[in-house]
């Protein structure tokens, strides 16, 4: 493993030439039936690095240090749901290409992770903050299909509950 200086603070590195397509999660198919995938334990330095990278709003670095992790643990589903929300906020970015950024990582997640709740669900609220709200309620209530326990009370949150209402009352127009 080699390092890559970043804006004078070193990441460690695969030999990371840029953004590249992320490796199939069958690479870490072992890890996905754990809460924390193996992958993870080895990637947990880096994911530290992107989310400090992140907070001191060196959005190039976090990019970087977070396409790093995503590499090196593909399944693991907490750093896709952090860089999508980097990438909502960055501010170099207008307010339509930050969401847009965020959309796309969030895309790629679930073409890897296509039952991840934790992606799923982010991805509906981040629908609902943007407006959206039937692709808002059918990713939440797709993310509820997959784990009731734990994502059910999502629909109860008020504007949740609003957009669900708001729909309903849409679908039940078009039928009349």
């Amino acid at each position: 493993m080699s390092r890559v200086a970043v804006s004078r603070v070193m990441i460690p590195t695969m030999a990371f030439n840029g953004p590249q397509r992320s490796p199939s999660p069958a690479s870490c198919i072992t890890c996905v039936k754990r809460s924390v995938p193996d992958c993870a334990l080895r990637a947990s330095s880096m994911y530290s690095t992107a989310l400090e990278f992140a907070r001191e709003e060196r959005f190039e670095a976090a990019r970087l240090a977070f396409e790093e992790v995503i590499a090196a643990c593909p399944c693991w589903q907490k750093p896709w749901v952090s860089y999508a929300q980097m990438e909502k906020r960055a501010a170099a970015q207008c307010a339509e290409q930050r969401w847009n950024k965020c959309r796309e990582v969030l895309q790629r997640a679930l073409v890897l992770n296509p039952d991840s709740v934790q992606v799923i669900q982010a991805w509906g609220l981040m629908e609902l903050q943007r407006g959206n709200l039937v692709p808002a309620v059918r990713l939440l209530e797709r993310c509820v299909s997959f784990d009731p326990v734990r994502c059910e009370p999502v629909l109860r949150w008020k504007p949740v509950a609003e957009a669900r209402k708001t729909v309903s009352s849409r679908k039940e127009q078009r039928r009349e």
